[in-house]
């Protein structure tokens, strides 16, 4: 198996690492979620959930171009069919897999919600950077509290990932 060098790093190193503070402009977030939204699609076509977004799973090539990495939680699923089980990373893992619920590809665009929200912010929507916190507590966060956004956020950003939420 010969596999794609990504020079780049992941999106979790770029999100913290590069530039004065945590986070991007809104713009490069703006690219960075469409990329991930068409690997997405790309993936659901094909019947397959991801089912761990998170920023370390996005990788970056030499061009600056993101690739989906770490397959290894996916899973094809038949047609009218759900899935249930608890699979993911606590702080990312949409409300319905927390409680138990049965879920699709709902999941995928829950991470994408929470991805775009750490890009803009430069950190978790469910917990601060390096905050020490149960993964129980993390998981009360996802299913009962509400985003907090601040002046990074467009009014677009916030309802794009309003939009998300609502969705599951």
């Amino acid at each position: 198996m010969v596999l794609t060098i990504m020079n780049g790093g992941d999106l979790k190193f770029h999100i913290h690492n590069m530039g004065s503070t945590p986070g991007f402009p809104e713009s490069r977030a703006r690219f960075y979620a469409a990329e991930i939204t068409l690997g997405l699609e790309h993936l659901h076509s094909l019947r397959i959930a991801y089912r761990d977004l998170k920023p370390e799973n996005i990788l970056i090539d030499d061009q600056g171009h993101v690739r989906i990495s770490d397959l290894g939680l996916a899973v094809e699923i038949e047609p009218n069919c759900t899935l249930k089980g608890r699979v993911g990373t606590a702080g990312y893992m949409a409300p319905e897999v927390v409680r138990g619920e049965r879920y699709s590809f709902s999941p995928d665009w829950f991470g994408l919600g929470c991805i775009v929200y750490e890009m803009i912010m430069g950190q978790p929507p469910f917990r601060k950077r390096r905050e020490r916190v149960k993964r129980e507590e993390v998981d009360r966060r996802v299913c009962e509290d509400a985003e907090e956004y601040n002046f990074k956020f467009s009014e677009t950003s916030k309802d794009f990932c309003k939009l998300v939420s609502q969705l599951l």
